[in-house]
């Protein structure tokens, strides 16, 4: 055990690291929100169980051995994923709308040569325990899971004070190090120095490539962008940021994705000054991005006593006044800049705004979802001060938008509507939609006119001709007669739904079949439906299927592995939706289910002393439980955001001691048949389940569902299924 004790927490540690920073690259690479996140994550578990499960069938002659070798090979296999990661453009091209079908692909060839190494080396240690050579399975597969969790827990906590920080190639170099060093431990412990300097060369001469600045991971911003110039590039702890530069053109880019560029006032002028014009007196002003290229400086030629800027990620920030000429409205006296999270910031302020200006993209993601959803629309009107003013903006036309698209429209027009009483929309190329406290704002060209006059604005790019193409009371008809008869959606914190909507439009570019059949699913759908279906087919399936332990106790183990990893999705986007960005926080909330994993081992093992034939019906049913009172923290950290944290650390500890006590049970009724791989097995039906919760969680179910239906759901497969285990 004292053997294999470091390369379990060695893997445990590689897997934690390059899951989380690759992602983050794939994400930039494929331009993807949190549906995309669920083929990455998906594709993470499919690879690394289809490895362990094909090596744990496998009887080599020497394990020992190949343990060593997989282990030094997995520099390799990184080295190999940052490479595949920077021919990603090649693959899906440059600024194309990538559908499911070839993100799935490109997630796949990306993560490949390290999670089928990282597979293979749990699968060659499930074979090295006690439970191979007529030990106790249970107790093995206890301390493995235990082990490889507690691996994953230290790489979380260093990942959370500074990986976090660091750049792709420092994050892959800390995980082949981890990995090199237990190649090497194991190989002295076994054959003696000898044998650990042969062990050193391949390893050796892939750290000195990886070492080497540029290859490959400094180029794959610039193999995205081909004709830029890259001019800076930081990792923030929320976003990879770079200033790329062709011709006169600056952009400032998070992800892959363009923030701003020294270009935009002609596109952001309009917004700014139409709904600075709707206001007869906007003193206090309140804008939550779309600040910069030119957005701070317009609204500065309003009638402004304080204007309230607030941006997220501070690097922006920095970059911003080095490239994108944001330095002189910052330095204006008016101004506060605040960083933050603007949800925070309007939850916080009481009457204090005479205009709040939403300057975020559309809800084509869960993040930005939250400034359009019922929560936020009523924690803004508190912070308005009597006639106050709130903006939104949404891509759309005057006269034309798809079928998802007006749903999305009619859904925000119906939020404020409800919760301010009235909403007047000014369509464009960026629609504007305004909702005022105390009565409908007068956008009468007239009325504009004369303050546009009296204001002495003199913008570049919106004169008194532009202004009046935008209040054409014709273009508003046009956009009304469109929306008429489209049924909204009901939006709100615990149920995102037009972040779905948003990302159907793009995948009916790709996917037009399968766009429509989500569009229709998510119409038909309702959340009690998927809990009570999900637990009556598993009753069902209890009662139908034929005598078999070991199948049944893999599908046991299949449907606790699926409930961990959609609850765990689910309680992500919930410390999302409290809180803000969680990309810094992510690694703490991760650390925190897989802690939970190795406190839940031991539990397990003891389940196994106590109650050899329930144990594992008993550790399905607690799942069940645990599911069920996530719902309970989801409300309580979304109602209280400043305990949300501890809150959903908490459960997520509870969720993972449910999944971890549910391992060595499960391993115990499948070595009952097979003894030398039940870890292994069980191990796989684990990361098979944790796939489908993935792939079912993050692109279908919490979108369509909602958040606590989604863990009803979950709850209700442990139960019908640990029913079912009993007989």
């Amino acid at each position: 055990m004292a053997r294999t004790a470091l390369p379990l927490l060695a893997v445990g540690a590689c897997s934690l690291i390059w899951q989380v920073a690759a992602a983050r690259a794939i994400l930039a690479g494929l331009r993807g929100n949190e549906l995309t996140l669920g083929l990455v994550l998906g594709s993470w578990l499919l690879l690394t169980g289809l490895a362990t499960a094909v090596v744990g069938r496998l009887r080599p002659r020497r394990a020992t051995g190949a343990l060593t070798l997989v282990l030094a090979l997995l520099p390799a296999g990184l080295w190999a994923s940052l490479a595949l990661q920077g021919a990603l453009p090649a693959f899906t091209g440059v600024g194309q709308v990538v559908g499911p079908g070839r993100a799935l692909l490109s997630a796949l060839l990306c993560l490949a040569p390290c999670c089928l190494l990282l597979g293979a080396a749990f699968g060659l240690l499930a074979r090295q325990g006690d439970g191979g050579d007529g030990g106790d399975p249970a107790r093995w597969a206890a301390r493995l899971f235990m082990l490889e969790s507690l691996g994953t827990v230290v790489a979380g906590v260093l990942f959370h004070l500074w990986l976090a920080w660091a750049a792709l190639q420092v994050a892959a170099l800390a995980a082949a190090l981890v990995c090199w060093g237990a190649a090497l431990g194991l190989v002295i412990s076994s054959a003696g120095p000898r044998a650990a300097r042969a062990v050193l060369t391949l390893p050796g001469a892939v750290f000195v490539v990886l070492l080497i600045p540029g290859v490959p991971g400094a180029g794959l911003l610039q193999a995205r962008m081909p004709g830029y110039e890259i001019l800076a590039r930081e990792s923030s702890p929320h976003a990879a940021l770079a200033v790329a530069r062709r011709g006169d053109q600056l952009l400032l880019l998070a992800n892959g994705i363009t923030l701003a560029t020294n270009q935009d006032r002609e596109l952001v002028e309009p917004a700014v000054h139409l709904t600075l014009l709707a206001h007869p007196r906007p003193r206090r002003v309140l804008m939550i991005g779309g600040g910069l290229g030119g957005g701070l400086a317009a609204a500065l030629e309003h009638p402004v006593e304080r204007l309230d800027y607030v941006e997220l990620d501070p690097a922006v920030v920095a970059l911003a006044r080095r490239y994108v000429s944001l330095e002189a409205p910052l330095s204006d006296r008016r101004v506060r800049l605040r960083i933050g999270d603007g949800r925070q910031i309007v939850r916080e302020a009481r009457e204090s705004y005479d205009v709040i200006m939403v300057g975020v993209p559309d809800p084509d993601s869960a993040l930005v979802n939250r400034y359009y959803t019922t929560d936020f629309v009523a924690e803004a009107r508190r912070a308005l001060r009597p006639g106050g003013l709130l903006r939104v903006s949404l891509a759309g036309a005057e006269s034309y938008l798809g079928e998802q698209m007006a749903r999305v429209h009619a859904s925000v027009r119906a939020v404020l509507r409800e919760v301010l009483g009235n909403v007047v929309v000014l369509p464009g190329a960026r629609t504007i939609v305004l909702s005022r406290l105390g009565g409908a704002p007068d956008v009468r060209f007239a009325t504009l006119a004369g303050r546009y006059a009296a204001r002495g604005l003199k913008p570049r790019f919106f004169g008194r001709v532009e202004l009046m193409d935008r209040t054409l009371p014709f273009k508003r008809e046009m956009y009304a007669e469109r929306l008429a008869g489209v049924r909204p959606l009901e939006n709100t914190d615990l149920h995102p739904a037009l972040y779905l909507r948003s990302s159907l439009v793009w995948l009916a570019l790709t996917s037009p079949g399968l766009s429509r059949a989500l569009a229709a699913a998510a119409d038909a759908t309702r959340p009690w439906i998927a809990p009570v279906g999900v637990l009556l087919l598993a009753l069902i399936w209890g009662l139908v299927r034929r005598r078999g332990g070991g199948r049944a106790a893999g599908l046991g183990m299949a449907a606790v592995g699926l409930a961990g990893l959609a609850g765990e999705v689910a309680l992500l986007l919930a410390a999302q939706e409290a809180r803000g960005v969680v990309y810094h926080e992510i690694a703490a909330l991760l650390t925190a289910f897989m802690a939970g994993l190795a406190l839940g081992a031991p539990v397990g093992r003891r389940l196994v002393t106590r109650w050899p034939d329930r144990a594992l019906q008993v550790a399905t049913l607690v799942t069940a439980v645990v599911s069920a009172l996530g719902v309970g923290a989801l409300v309580l950290a979304l109602g209280h955001p400043g305990v949300a944290l501890p809150l959903l650390l908490g459960q997520l500890l509870l969720l993972g001691a449910a999944v971890g006590a549910t391992y060595p049970a499960a391993s115990e009724v499948l070595s009952r048949r097979r003894r030398e791989d039940a870890a292994a097995r069980a191990y796989a039906w684990d990361l098979g389940g944790a796939t489908v919760g993935a792939l079912l969680g993050s692109a279908i179910a919490i979108p369509v569902l909602g958040l606590p239906a989604t863990l009803w759901t979950c709850g209700a497969l442990c139960l019908g299924v640990g029913l079912t285990l009993g007989r």
